[in-house]
């Protein structure tokens, strides 16, 4: 019985220090988001069929870092996409997320996968992209069901490159 508990304690900081090792600022230092701070980012749009969504870059480290942490709403077509330099398999977690969240993997103009982020209120969750994705669109959980995105939809973007 303890080698068991030694194995899944070892399991746990081997998957711990994975996700810590991939340059992931702790919650723990990244101040709550001001309005003021918001202001500041570009808006954008993106469309799949013919939902537009008025978009919100996470285009840094420490916006990435960010997110979606701290909000109370989100607007009906809004929402936050997350550009990476390159190609990798993408981590999402909850930490501070008060908002349940449809998480949408983007490989350059196409939808790979959806998953569901819930609140931190409901426990610490992390998920990953089940493919290597260049872009991750964060919308209110239910979004892609209205909506009917579906793996393989193409999207469109309409995007400010400062």
């Amino acid at each position: 019985m303890k080698y068991f508990f030694f194995l899944a304690s070892l399991g746990v900081v081997l998957a711990l220090s994975f996700f810590v090792s991939r340059d992931v600022v702790a919650p723990t230092q990244i101040p709550p988001q001001t309005h003021e701070d918001r202001e500041g980012m570009k808006k954008n749009t993106l469309m799949i069929h013919t939902t537009t969504v008025e978009l919100e870059l996470a285009r840094t480290k420490d916006e990435r870092a960010r997110g979606l942490m701290d909000r109370t709403t989100l607007g009906e077509n809004s929402g936050m996409l997350f550009l990476f330099d390159t190609k990798g398999v993408q981590s999402f977690w909850n930490e501070r997320t008060l908002l349940p969240l449809d998480v949408i993997w983007i490989d350059g103009n196409v939808v790979v996968g959806i998953s569901s982020l819930p609140p931190i209120t409901d426990g610490l969750k992390i998920i990953n992209s089940t493919v290597p994705v260049d872009r991750v669109l964060e919308v209110n959980r239910g979004w892609s069901v209205l909506h009917n995105i579906n793996v393989g939809d193409t999207v469109t973007y309409s995007l400010d490159q400062n």
